[in-house]
C-alpha cells in the first residue's frame, strides 16, 4: 500500500463517519487537487476513487480508461460498472466543494454590487440560476421597471408571468400583485410550520 492509498483510505472513513460533513468533503478535495498535480501511476490510481467517491463518475472513468490496463479483468470489469453512471450521470451529480468564509463574504459583495437582495432561504441565487443576466434587459411584469437580472422560474399564479425582477420578489410585492407564489403547495406541505418563515419562503423567496 502506498502513501496516496493509505492518504485516501484515512479520508474515506473520515467521510463516511462523519457522513460527509463539510470538514471531511473539503479535507477531499484539498486531497483530489494534490492528486491532479501528481504525474505519478500511483497519484492517478487513487485519484479515480477520489472522483467515484465525489461523484465525479465521468471523470472516474475517464481516467481509468487511460491509465488501467485493458488486459486485467477486474479493471474491465470496474470499467463496465462504471459506464453506465459516466453517461448517465456524467459529473451533475458531484458533491459540491464547501464554501469558505472569505467565498461567501465574496459571493455577498458581489450580489450587493448587483443589486440582487439577501434571500435568507436562497441566498445565492444567481450562482443556483434561479437569475438569469441579460445585458440587453427585460421588464418586470410587476413593477414595469426594465431589469438586467430577472426571475422567470416558476410562479404558480392564474396570470401568465414572463419576468420579475429581484427587488419586487424581496419586497414580496410579486406575491402580492398577481396572488402567486414561488413554491407549489406539495413542496412546503407539513414540512415549515411557522407562519412567517412560511411566509417568507413562498411568498419573496425566488
Amino acid at each position: 500500500m502506498n502513501v496516496y492509498q493509505e492518504k485516501y483510505i484515512a479520508l474515506k472513513k473520515q467521510f463516511e463517519q462523519s457522513k460527509g460533513d463539510s470538514g471531511s468533503v473539503t479535507a477531499l478535495y484539498d486531497f483530489k487537487e494534490r492528486l491532479e498535480e501528481c504525474e505519478e501511476i500511483e497519484a492517478k490510481e487513487v485519484l479515480v476513487n477520489v472522483y467515484d467517491l465525489l461523484n465525479y463518475k465521468k471523470d472516474a472513468y475517464d481516467l481509468l480508461s487511460s491509465i488501467g490496463d485493458l488486459s486485467d479483468i477486474k479493471i474491465k470489469k470496474r470499467l463496465g460498472k462504471m459506464k453506465e453512471y459516466a453517461e448517465n450521470w456524467r459529473n451533475d451529480f458531484a458533491i459540491p466543494k464547501p464554501k469558505t468564509e472569505e467565498d461567501i463574504q465574496k459571493e455577498k459583495e458581489m450580489l450587493a454590487e448587483l443589486g440582487i437582495p439577501t434571500f435568507k432561504y436562497h441566498p445565492n441565487p444567481l450562482s443556483t440560476g434561479a437569475f438569469e443576466i441579460s445585458k440587453e434587459g427585460v421588464t418586470c411584469d410587476c413593477c414595469g421597471k426594465t431589469t438586467e437580472i430577472y426571475y422567470e422560474a416558476p410562479f404558480y399564479a392564474v396570470e401568465g408571468i414572463d419576468y420579475l425582477c429581484p427587488a419586487c420578489i424581496a419586497s414580496g410585492k410579486a406575491a402580492e400583485k398577481f396572488d402567486g407564489s414561488f413554491q407549489d403547495d406539495y413542496s412546503v406541505d407539513g414540512g415549515v410550520k411557522d407562519a412567517k418563515k412560511l411566509d417568507e419562503l413562498i411568498h419573496r423567496t425566488p
